[in-house]
Formats: C-alpha cells, structure tokens, sequence
C-alpha cells in the first residue's frame, strides 16, 4: 500500500514533529477581527513546497535535496477546522493534530502561534533509561509551531518552516531547505486554504502488484 506523503500540513503532522520546543504561554485570541474570520473549516486550495525552482544547486547536497512531492489526493483531503482558540487537522476525515490558537495581529506578517494539545497518556513508549529499574519515561513537553498568515479575500494564507525548528517565516516566499555561507535554510512551505462545507473525499483503496513475478 502507498504511504501518505503529505509532508508538511496535514503538515502540521510535519511540522511539529521532531519541534521539541516548550509551549508559549500566551492569552488566548481576542474575540473578534482576524479570530472570527479563522472559524470555521478550511480545505486545501494551492501548496507549494518551493518545488518549481531550480534543482541544478542541490545535486550536490545529499540531505538538502528536494523533497518527494505531496499527493494530490492527500492534499484534497485535510481539512483544518478552528472552533474558538483550538485548531484541528484532520485527514480523510481522522484527526491526526489538535492545537491551541494564540493569534499576533502586532506582528509583520501577522503571526498563529499553535501549541500541541496532548492526550493524558502523551509520554515516549518503554522505559527510561535514567532509572534503576527501567521506569516510565517522563511526560513529554507539548511542541509548537509557528505560522505567519494574512487573508487574500476569502482566502487564508499560511507559510511556516519545515520541522518547526527553524526561525519562521518572514514573507510568503516558498523555497527548499538549502545552505548558504554554511548555515541551513529551512524550508518553507506556503499553503491557500479556502472555507468548504464539503466532506473530504474517502480513502483511496489501491492494489498492489508483486515485483519479479511473471504472468
């Protein structure tokens, strides 16, 4: 079976895996303005990954290659859905990522500061080391990520770093991870969303097709 290769936005399921960062304290979002316009469910309109550029520089870069593409079908199927100060991020109609909202409309471009809602039971599987007797690991630390976003219309535009462990974004610029005078660049990815009160489309079913046999 194909793996899903969404890589960054059911994406926040990227983004803020690996981030390892402590959550922001912060106020909620303020009732009105920008908060308002985010209710609602938001499906997937454009997503560029910086892919159109040219490759030629990166050949030479194992780890800084461009990355594979993210699936149409995929894409068409995460929906982002805000209910007050929390954000869901559903794919094929699952929910894979719930977060909370704090909304910086100071900010150039304006800033979503999104923390990771954990489960009661959010701790790292089998034991820890530091222990004599191999006890649970300690509970995780919820990560965070942070997006910049502006309206276009009806429309809601969003840019964030792959990985979240970078600086975010200050324009929305997509481009791929690079190097330059020795220092990573993060790749930023640069999502349009429109509101749908369409369901996702179900779960594609494919067949597979053994390699090295003969009819």
């Amino acid at each position: 079976m194909r793996s899903i290769r969404v890589t960054t936005l059911a994406l926040a399921l990227a983004a803020l895996a690996g981030c390892g960062k402590k959550a922001e304290t912060g106020a909620p979002s303020g009732a009105g303005g920008d908060r308002d316009r985010l209710q609602g469910t938001w499906a997937i309109e454009t997503f560029d990954e910086g892919r159109h550029q040219n490759h030629a520089k990166y050949e030479t870069l194992e780890d800084v290659r461009p990355p594979n593409p993210a699936d149409p079908e995929d894409i068409a199927a995460v929906r982002l859905t805000f209910d007050g100060d929390r954000l869901t991020i559903a794919l094929y109609g699952e929910t894979k990522d719930a977060l909370t909202v704090v909304l910086d409309e100071t900010a150039n471009p304006k800033v979503l500061k999104l923390t990771e809602v954990l489960d009661a039971d959010a701790r790292p599987r089998g034991t820890f080391a530091g222990t004599k007797r191999g006890g649970p690991a300690p509970a995780r630390e919820p990560e965070k990520q942070e997006w910049i976003y502006k309206f276009d219309g009806d429309k809601l535009v969003v840019a964030f770093s792959k990985g979240g462990d970078g600086p975010r974004p200050t324009e929305f610029k997509a481009r791929l991870r690079s190097e330059e005078n020795g220092k990573e660049v993060p790749r930023v990815t640069v999502v349009t969303l429109k509101k749908t009160d369409a369901p996702p489309p179900a779960r594609p079913r494919y067949t597979t097709t053994s390699r090295g046999t003969r009819k």
